[in-house]
């Protein structure tokens, strides 16, 4: 019997508070910074994180979101 190995089975299910924060600063460089909103953002992440439970961050998130912009 053969089998597919999983691509993203070495993924770790929950991803570091480090993990999520540099997938939202990478996301938010190139957006434009007019049109984008909290909401897209968090679910461009949760698009990026599917298997992790993302609705506890929400909170986390936006918190993040607003300290990265501040740095720009």
């Amino acid at each position: 019997m053969e089998t597919t190995a999983n691509p993203f089975a070495g993924l770790n299910p929950k991803p570091s508070d480090d993990n999520f924060f540099n997938a939202l600063r990478d996301y938010l460089s190139v957006q434009d910074l007019m049109t984008v909103t909290k909401k897209t953002a968090r679910e461009a992440i949760i698009a990026k994180f599917p298997k992790a439970e993302l609705a506890s961050l929400k909170d986390f998130l936006n918190q993040s979101i607003d300290k990265i912009l501040s740095e720009s």
